[in-house]
């Protein structure tokens, strides 16, 4: 069964995926409780079943805590075969709760 590959948008976050080398699911704008499920749900169902992929969330725009327990739920369902494009919001945030290093990321230039 494919899946879409088309925006999921919901309440002010955005998620699309591209297939075209490695997977990359692009997440933008806002992430609480408002959508949390959504955002879990989307990337689990969007995740490739093996392999390596990318969580792009340089779009994202507003993070909480609902956040950080959203990836955290994606670290223990996926372990470690995501990495995560940060946004300056979410890296500060992860910083200040010492949870930067239970991820792995890739740096982008500014």
């Amino acid at each position: 069964m494919g899946r879409p590959d088309a925006p999921f948008p919901v309440m002010g976050l955005s998620i699309s995926v591209d297939r075209t080398s490695a997977v990359r699911i692009r997440v933008a704008g806002e992430i609480d409780l408002s959508n949390f499920n959504h955002f879990v749900e989307s990337v689990t169902l969007h995740a490739p079943d093996d392999g390596a992929w990318i969580l792009d969330m340089c779009g994202v725009t507003y993070v909480d805590t609902t956040a950080i327990r959203a990836l955290l739920s994606l670290r223990e369902r996926f372990g470690e075969v995501f990495a995560i494009v940060p946004s300056v919001r979410l890296l500060r945030i992860l910083e200040v709760t010492g949870l930067r290093d239970a991820f792995r990321w890739i740096e982008i230039a500014e």
